[in-house]
């Protein structure tokens, strides 16, 4: 709706856009090596989470707030909202893999099926929300309803034990 309905961009420019933006999350596999390997602040999961979480706000926020010109600097900022939502991702499936290692014989299978039952839900919620916010609103007060989403996993990642980032460090040693 925003490269369609504000920017008028002819398909092929929509998809070339749309294509790019989710570019960032090819790269997934390298941002588990990041940060396993790059602790911030002593934490390998924690200050990531804090990190692309404000990241992911600020971005969809400029989309929502500013008056952006170029399709292609709304991109930008869209894919450094991508960049930020496949790095949370991945750091929480590494979360989830510690937390699951603790019962071997359903652990696993027990917390996986909860997460894509929540998912599950959270996107039919989302999706009918998101479209009833975008046929009366427009598109930027749903991204900054995203963006919030971004403040709310920051928050929420303060709350992670540090025991977390233990168990992954002895597993290693």
């Amino acid at each position: 709706d925003l490269y369609k309905n504000f920017y008028k961009l002819q398909p092929t420019h929509t998809q070339l856009l749309s294509t790019l933006i989710f570019v960032p999350w090819v790269l997934k596999l390298f941002y588990g090596i990041v940060a396993d390997t790059v602790p911030i602040f002593g934490s390998r999961k924690k200050s990531w989470l804090v990190m692309m979480g404000l990241l992911q706000f600020i971005a969809l926020t400029c989309v929502a707030l500013i008056k952006i010109e170029t399709p292609e600097y709304a991109a930008l900022l869209l894919a450094l909202m991508s960049f930020s939502g496949a790095f949370i991702d991945v750091i929480m499936d590494a979360l989830m893999v510690i937390e699951a290692k603790k019962n071997p014989k359903r652990g696993s299978q027990e917390l996986l099926s909860l997460a894509w039952m929540v998912a599950g839900v959270a996107a039919i919620i989302g999706g009918v929300t998101a479209a009833f916010i975008l046929q009366f609103y427009g598109p930027h007060l749903c991204f900054f309803i995203y963006g919030l989403f971004g403040l709310l996993v920051a928050g929420s990642s303060m709350t992670i034990p540090a025991r977390l980032e233990e168990d992954q460090s002895t597993a290693e040693a």
